[in-house]
Parts: C-alpha cells; sequence; structure tokens
C-alpha cells in the first residue's frame, strides 16, 4: 500500500487563506474608460488586457465608446474616469470653461491619419463640390485634414466637411457614398486602401509632430485613487513597450486582429505602419512635449478651435500624477 504524506492544515489557517485570495482579488479598482471608437490608437490597451497588465497593477477596466465632446463632459463630470481622447479636445474644453479634467499622458505621439477618397478618384481636384467627411467640424484632425487638401490644391471653400463620428462610422459613410473622402488610421486606411480607395495623402505630411491621442482624467477620482491612476499607466507603458519588442509581434498582431476582427494580413501592415516605420508612434514614456504640445495649439488657433492663442503657463492644462507627477 502506498502511503501519501501530506500536511493537514488546522481549518482556521484554511480560512484564512481564503480570506486573504478573496482580499488580493477584490483589490481591483474598476476603471471607467471611454474610447471614440475601437481602432489602434488602443492597441496598448488591448495588450494591457489581454496580457494581463492592467490586473498585474490593480486595475479593472469597464470600457465604453463614446464621442469626442460627450467624451469631455463624460470625464469632467465623474461619469467616465479616463478618457481617451483627441489630445486638442482637451485643451478646447478647458479653454471654452471646462473644469475637472486635465491632460495627463500622451498615448499616441503622431497623427496616422490618411485621407482616402471615394473609389474611382483620380485627382483631389474632383473633390470640388463634393463632401468631406471627418469625425468633428472643429478638431485638429480636420484642420490637418484642411491643410493637406490646400496641399492638393482645394481652398476650403471648394467642399463641404460633415461630421460623422469615429474612424469606423465615417469609414462606413465612404462606402455607403456618403462621402467622397475622408480621413482614417490604421487599420481601417489599410483596409480601404486595400479595398481599392485611392490614397490622397498623410497628414504626417503636413504636421511631422502632432499628439495625436491623450488621456483626459477626472481631477477628483485621480487624488482619490491615485494609486489605481498610475496603476493604469504602469501598465499601458509596459504595453507600449511589449508592442515595441520585436519578439512580440506575431501576438501583437493576433491580439489585433482578434480584437478588431482583422485579416492577418491587415494586421501584420498595422505593425509595419505604426511601429515598424514610425517609432514615436506610441511614446514610451507618456510625458508630454511642451513646445510640441505649443505647436498643436497653433494649429488650433489656425483652424479657429480657438479664438486666439491662449496665454499663460501651458502646465495649466496638464496634470501628471498618473506619471508619478502631481498637479
Amino acid at each position: 500500500m502506498r502511503l501519501r504524506l501530506g500536511v493537514v492544515l488546522p481549518v482556521s489557517v484554511v480560512m484564512l487563506a481564503f480570506a486573504a485570495s478573496g482580499e488580493l482579488a477584490s483589490a481591483a479598482t474598476k476603471v471607467s474608460f471611454g474610447q471614440v471608437s475601437p481602432t489602434a490608437t488602443t492597441w496598448p490597451g488591448i495588450v494591457a488586457t489581454r496580457k494581463g497588465f492592467f490586473a498585474a497593477n490593480g486595475v479593472e477596466m469597464d470600457t465604453v465608446s463614446i464621442g469626442v465632446s460627450p467624451g469631455m463632459q463624460a470625464v469632467a463630470s465623474g461619469s467616465l474616469n479616463i478618457m481617451h481622447n483627441t489630445c486638442n479636445a482637451v485643451i478646447s474644453f478647458i479653454e471654452q470653461g471646462g473644469k475637472g479634467t486635465h491632460l495627463s499622458v500622451v498615448s499616441m505621439g503622431i497623427h496616422p491619419g490618411v485621407v482616402v477618397g471615394k473609389k474611382g478618384l483620380a485627382s483631389p481636384s474632383e473633390l470640388k463640390g463634393k463632401v468631406v467627411g471627418t469625425s468633428s467640424i472643429k478638431s485638429g484632425s480636420t484642420i490637418l485634414l484642411r491643410r493637406l487638401l490646400k496641399a492638393r490644391g482645394l481652398a476650403a471653400g471648394d467642399y463641404d466637411v460633415v461630421a460623422g463620428q469615429g474612424s469606423a462610422q465615417i469609414f462606413s459613410g465612404l462606402q455607403a457614398g456618403a462621402f467622397d473622402a475622408i480621413w482614417l488610421v490604421p487599420p481601417q486606411s489599410l483596409t480601404a486602401v486595400t479595398a481599392g480607395f485611392p490614397v490622397i495623402g498623410t497628414f504626417k505630411e503636413v504636421a511631422p509632430k502632432f499628439p495625436f491621442v491623450c488621456f483626459a482624467t477626472n481631477d477628483a477620482w485621480v487624488k482619490s485613487n491615485t494609486a489605481a491612476a498610475q496603476g493604469f499607466a504602469k501598465a499601458w507603458l509596459a504595453a507600449v513597450a511589449w508592442l515595441y519588442d520585436p519578439a512580440n509581434r506575431a501576438e501583437a498582431e493576433k491580439l489585433l486582429a482578434e480584437e478588431l476582427k482583422l485579416s492577418p494580413a491587415i494586421a501584420a501592415a498595422t505593425y509595419d505602419e505604426l511601429l515598424v516605420k514610425n517609432r514615436d508612434t506610441y511614446p514610451r514614456d507618456g510625458r508630454v512635449d511642451a513646445e510640441v504640445l505649443r505647436g498643436m495649439i497653433d494649429i488650433m488657433v489656425e483652424g479657429e478651435e480657438l479664438a486666439a492663442k491662449p496665454q499663460g503657463d501651458i502646465g495649466r492644462y496638464l496634470d501628471d500624477t498618473m506619471l508619478g507627477g502631481g498637479k
């Protein structure tokens, strides 16, 4: 007969072990997180969720898709803890008197926008009298759209700009014939090109340094949940570092393809476009470059998103608590 040797723990010790594991499980802080639409702009977030980086840093994600302006209202009111929104939207909200939120982390340091036209478009001149789609009429992206079309010989009055929502929605509008041209970001831009929609140009041509997407955070939430806020940033930046490691490329593409329902070829092309060709797409430290932010503000003034160039310390827009600093 084989003897089994083991240790019999007292019931009280077993119960304490269960209690401790329960405390660990409940230690995660639920973060109400808003995004405009699911695109590769949130690739680090996909990685941080699927690879367990958020969980390892005490964060449980509760993600919703919401528009640019409603998102700012939601994060300022506290309905959202963090909003992944265009950087200029945060500045514009504060300049218009909005309170309760600041720009915390830059999550995409370039604007990867690509302007594509309807199938059969042979020249940008054919857009005269036509409709061009964008996500928001007064936004940095629309300003860059106008800059690019101007560089292609089109004046602002040559075409009409109509707002949709995020990339997925305006791409649907292009496919349905509601728009004659739109701007998209990868992977939607790559999907469009593969499907035969012609490229008119890229935003990087007219704005090489434009911080595209940032995190807007609710001030009260960050103050009362500093550990969770910093855990979120730590997990996000760990995912950025993971993405840039060539050893993780195949898995990174697989995660993106699964999340956004992409073909392996489009996922691979997205990795090339955002991580190989543009090494500064996802900032590795998340910190705001003041000079780059000032350049973005100049573009906002140019496009009349801001009535005039703001005066005073640019630091009033920022709160780097998530990165270990403080307002």
